[in-house]
């Protein structure tokens, strides 16, 4: 479909919120690091502290606990 070449756009034309973009590209980069936030900030191209800051505000992050993937991860929408 010329839609899933178009980034942020999904399923049947869906644009997902520059936020939620965001937050599923964050979360899919610390996935791909196999959870490694230091290698993950460096391949988004922020601080340390401003990935932290933002997976603590996903969620789950306090106390060492790790990120939960999204519960539609971007591989859903092609």
């Amino acid at each position: 479909a010329p839609e899933a070449a178009i980034p942020g756009i999904g399923r049947g034309g869906l644009v997902l919120p520059l936020a939620e973009l965001e937050r599923r590209h964050i979360l899919h980069t610390v996935e791909l690091t196999k959870g490694d936030r230091e290698a993950a900030a460096l391949m988004l191209g922020i601080g340390r502290s401003t990935l932290y800051r933002k997976l603590k505000a996903y969620g789950g992050e306090s106390n060492g606990v790790p990120v939960q993937a999204s519960l539609f991860p971007l591989s859903a929408f092609p």
